[in-house]
Formats: C-alpha cells, sequence, structure tokens
C-alpha cells in the first residue's frame, strides 16, 4: 500500500514509497519524553523503538518491501519533510540489571541522532528471504554540550519522507556500498553547484543525488547530477540561493547499494562562493563607408570593471 511505482532498469527493480508520519509524545516523569510513529500507508509502527545505550529514544517503523526473485540491496531518499521541537528533554536509554540500576545519563552530543534515518534489513530463513524498510522518522541534537545547562534540544520529527529501494536479483551477491570521497557545493548569482567525487571498484556509478535546504525550510530538496565515468565526478544544478545551506550526498552503483555521505555524522553546510563571467553586448557602427571601398580593421578596446 506504500509503493508509489515501481521501475525496472535491469538487473534492478526500484520501488518508491512516500510515507506521511503522525506523532504521539509520551511524557515520563523523571526522565522526559519520547515519541511514537504512525503511517497513514500502514507498517509495523505504533509503539516500536529505536532504543540505543546511551542515546535519546525514537520512533521506529518497518514494513515488507520483498520483491519476487530479488534481494533488496539499498535505499535512496529523496525527499523529506519536517517539524523541529525546541527545548525537549528526551528519554535517554541506559542499562539495567537485576543488580545495577543507574540513573538516566544526560545526552550532550551536538549532533543528529540518529545520522541515518532509513535502512534495509535483510534475512535469510528457512521459508525464504526476509527484507524490510526500516525507517526512523526522526533525530534529536543536544543544544547542552557542557554541563553548565539542561540536556535539552531539537526533536526533528519528520511528516514526509520519499524513499526509493533499490532490488537486485539474487544471484547479485555484492552488498558493498560506492566510495564518495569528496563533496562540494558552489553558489554563484546564477545556480547553486553540487560536485560529488565518488568511485565503485567492481560496478558503475548508476546515480548521484544531493539533498540540500536553505536553513529557514523544513524541507530537504533534491538534486540529480550526471555522473562522468572518466572523472569520477557527478555535478549538478540547482537555482540560486541566498543565506547558508545545509545538504548531503547518495551515490547508488549498478548493483543497487547506496552510499550516504555526510560531514562526520551531519549534513554538510561550507559553500565556496563562484564567480560567473558576465556577457557585455555592444552596438558597432561603422561610419563613412562607401560600397566598393576596401575598409581597415579596427580594435576597440574597453575597460571592464569587475564590481
Amino acid at each position: 500500500p506504500h509503493t508509489v511505482r515501481v521501475e525496472t532498469h535491469l538487473p534492478l527493480t526500484i520501488t518508491h514509497y512516500r510515507l506521511d508520519f503522525g506523532f504521539t509524545p509520551h511524557t515520563v516523569a523523571g526522565l522526559g519524553t519520547y515519541y511514537t510513529a504512525q503511517s497513514a500507508q500502514g507498517g509495523d509502527g505504533g509503539g516500536d523503538l529505536l532504543v540505543t545505550g546511551g542515546r535519546p529514544v525514537q520512533p521506529r517503523w518497518s514494513s515488507n518491501v520483498h520483491v519476487t526473485n530479488t534481494l533488496a540491496h539499498g535505499v535512496l531518499l529523496v525527499g523529506a519533510t519536517f517539524t523541529d521541537t525546541f527545548g525537549l528533554d528526551p528519554v535517554v536509554a541506559r542499562v539495567v540489571t537485576d543488580h545495577v540500576h543507574i540513573a538516566e545519563p544526560p545526552y550532550r552530543v551536538g549532533r543528529w541522532h540518529p545520522r541515518q534515518i532509513g535502512a534495509v534489513n535483510r534475512f535469510l530463513a528457512f521459508d525464504g528471504h526476509h527484507e524490510r524498510l526500516v525507517v526512523v522518522p526522526a533525530q534529536f541534537r543536544s543544544l547542552a554540550i557542557s554541563g553548565t545547562v539542561a540536556a535539552t534540544g531539537t526533536q526533528r520529527l519528520y511528516t514526509q519522507l520519499d524513499f526509493e529501494v533499490y532490488h537486485a536479483p539474487i544471484t547479485a551477491t555484492d552488498f558493498v556500498a560506492p566510495n564518495i570521497w569528496e563533496v562540494e557545493a558552489i553558489s554563484t548569482t546564477r545556480y547553486l553547484r553540487f560536485r560529488v567525487y565518488a568511485t565503485d571498484n567492481r560496478w558503475a556509478i548508476q546515480r548521484t543525488v544531493v539533498l540540500y535546504r536553505t536553513l529557514d525550510s523544513h524541507t530537504w530538496t533534491p538534486v540529480e547530477l550526471g555522473y562522468d565515468a572518466v572523472s569520477n565526478w557527478a555535478t549538478g544544478d540547482a537555482p540560486p540561493v541566498d543565506g547558508p545551506i545545509e545538504y548531503f550526498a547518495q551515490a547508488v552503483d549498478s548493483r543497487g547499494n547506496v552510499a550516504l555521505a555526510l560531514d562526520h555524522g551531519q549534513p554538510f553546510s561550507e559553500v565556496e562562493r563562484g564567480i560567473v563571467p558576465e556577457e557585455v553586448y555592444l552596438p558597432v557602427v561603422l561610419r563613412n563607408y562607401v560600397p566598393g571601398q576596401p575598409t581597415l580593421a579596427h580594435h576597440l578596446y574597453l575597460p571592464t570593471i569587475m564590481r
């Protein structure tokens, strides 16, 4: 029920998912608040949670994505919309045993957790292959990186996510993602250009996508990049922007393996300011021209001023 459409690019099958989420907050006295997620498209959610020791508890959702005679290799994020809640005190998971009961640890990490919000979970059993799209439609970042203030931060809840799951034939046994070595953003008055240097030791790079947003936007916008197999650089342009941005890159190889490139676990923010050469067109007037008479070529030199 979640699939928007299915594409076949031999040997790959691509299933498209658009997921809409609603969230329910749960406050635990003395510990903080966590959320559970429900998707309008069904799936397994409700009370499912991502619980990692020493990290904020986050909602989790999953759904079966198996396609007959294939294996799901990777998932590509191609769009997202979110809301932010500031000043949230999260419930932080801790280890509790029959003999040890520790207090809730403070979470003072100024990075988004988790770093990746979508993945494919594969399991081979006696009754066949089981593959699920696992989504954590939320992230938390602490604003209190020192012990002098309360350990609160920003809770990001994704109300809409667009994923594409790549399925390869069962005979495709390579699950190694491509390598992304370098990511660049160049901003000019005419365009916002992204460049990604990506390689794969065994297969071709089939697709490269950058998602970006201005800091006042709550939507991640995708940009498709064209890949040059000779230089290994992928390049693509978006409309020009005014102000700082965040962005990250993904690359897909011909077996459907997906790589994600972040800046130490966070979106990139560095932008190079580029200069676009301007062209000036001037009228040329030829005086004292007599038909049939030779003319002299003159060179016209004009000052050029770059402001």
